[in-house]
């Protein structure tokens, strides 16, 4: 539900800053930043006085950012989070009862988890 906020979250930002990505592609992950090699963020953002504008990127960041520095300095369990996110919304999410381990491999199409460990992470 968080990645389908953002999605609309960015659609929004799109028209109201008169970024300019086409309608259909659009996403959270191109409004941010200038589409060139560099993927500096945008001047719109930058120059922005707007603290919870920039409070909005940095939860973005925060959630969905795959660099593995930031995970580890913002929060260690982001990356699991995104991972288990891209299950759900790709792939298949299984919750067991009764296993008490993870079984998770980046290759395989189902991330299963035991109900008491995923209460206990999420």
């Amino acid at each position: 539900m968080i990645y389908s906020l953002f999605v609309k979250i960015s659609y929004l930002l799109n028209s109201y800053f008169r970024v300019g990505i086409e309608k259909n592609k659009s996403s959270s992950r191109v409004l941010w930043h200038e589409p060139n090699k560099d993927r500096p963020l945008r001047t719109i953002f930058t120059e922005t006085r707007n603290e919870a504008f920039k409070g909005l990127y940095w939860l973005y960041k925060d959630l969905f950012n795959k660099d593995e520095a930031h995970n580890e300095v913002i929060d260690p369990e982001a990356k699991e989070f995104a991972e288990n996110r891209n299950f759900l919304e790709y792939k298949s999410f299984k919750v067991t009862q009764g296993f008490p381990f993870s079984l998770y491999d980046p290759d395989d199409l189902v991330y299963s988890i035991d109900q008491t460990i995923l209460k206990k992470k999420h």
